[in-house]
């Protein structure tokens, strides 16, 4: 078992063959996403959501500044209007939001759906 299986392995999600696959595609899209320069980073919409606030990222971002530079960093974002809602906000803490949503949600699903779901 890889390091990388024990940080995704959880009672809800078990990696496999098909989400490694997914995984390397999703990587290799953000790399090859336009760049544009510190002062003038690129915007790249993931999507639009139903109340018209974007999902974006700017590209690069400040990791590319290091004395030894993640090339392929970007800045998360949510907004509308070019106001990010999410200024300032790390990965870590986009993630840290979305694994709460998805307790929250499995255990809404559990209260409305007694029988046992498969989620994908």
């Amino acid at each position: 078992m890889t390091e990388q299986d024990i940080v995704i392995k959880t009672k809800i999600f078990r990696i496999n063959n098909n989400f490694i696959q997914q995984r390397c595609v999703r990587i290799a899209e953000a790399i090859a996403f336009k760049s544009g320069t510190i002062e003038n980073p690129a915007k790249i919409v993931i999507s639009v959501l139903p109340n018209g606030k974007e999902s974006y990222f700017l590209k690069p971002g400040k990791e590319t500044l290091r004395t030894k530079p993640n090339i392929h960093d970007m800045f998360p974002n949510v907004g509308s209007n070019n106001q990010s809602e999410t200024d300032g906000y790390t990965f870590e803490i986009m993630w840290e939001y979305l694994i709460k949503i998805s307790i929250i949600n499995q255990i809404t699903f559990k209260l409305h759906f007694p029988r046992k779901l498969t989620l994908v």
